[in-house]
């Protein structure tokens, strides 16, 4: 009788053991999906911030023209946020000619823009006061009545009869023409002839 009890109650601690090492064995292997899971996750996210931030941080190439007194003039490749001096030492440096006075070599260029680097002999022109003429001529075929006006010997009637030329023939194709328009003779063409342009 006592040998049955025994044998019952080993019975029993055999099945309670079975049952924590099914129980312990179960929660285990739930505990390791879980962190499987979570690992897989924050794997993901890390890859997918990684992709983000190249995005966000990749270089945009641009195309700037470089001309005057560098060695190799001509279009170039940069990056966005690269400067005048990136620009300049992408075209080979500059010449020994070449004058960075009027350079701001900090600038930040844009695509699509030139820079343009003078000689020395152009900025000691422009600082001496040379001037380019062009720019002070009036235009006979876009000035105003106002601007007509300041050429010397044209009064409100002369100047709105080049007004008038013009709305009649068209565009002056030299400033010989102007000599077409009555009141304006050999003299006063003379007068104002380096004035005027085209």
């Amino acid at each position: 009788m006592e040998k049955i009890k025994q044998y019952k109650k080993q019975i029993i601690m055999i099945m309670i053991a079975i049952i924590l090492i099914i129980y312990y064995l179960f929660s285990k292997g739930k505990e390791e999906v879980t962190i499987e899971n979570l690992a897989d996750f924050t794997l993901q996210n890390t890859v997918q911030n990684e992709i983000t931030n190249q995005v966000e941080n990749a270089e945009v190439t641009i195309l700037v023209h470089v001309a005057g007194q560098v060695v190799n003039p001509g279009v170039v490749e940069l990056t966005n946020g690269d400067r005048i001096q990136d620009a300049i030492e992408a075209a080979g440096g500059i010449l020994e000619t070449a004058n960075l006075t009027n350079i701001n070599l900090a600038s930040f260029v844009e695509d699509g823009m030139k820079i343009y680097i003078p000689s020395i002999t152009e900025n000691t022109e422009i600082d001496v006061g040379s001037e380019d003429l062009s720019q002070n001529k009036i235009n006979i075929n876009t000035a105003n009545q106002a601007q007509l006006e300041e050429l010397e010997g044209i009064g409100e009637t002369t100047a709105l009869r080049i007004i008038e030329y013009r709305k009649q023939n068209g565009k002056f194709k030299t400033i010989e023409d102007l000599k077409n328009v009555k009141g304006i003779g050999e003299a006063k063409f003379n007068k104002i002839k380096n004035d005027i342009e085209v």
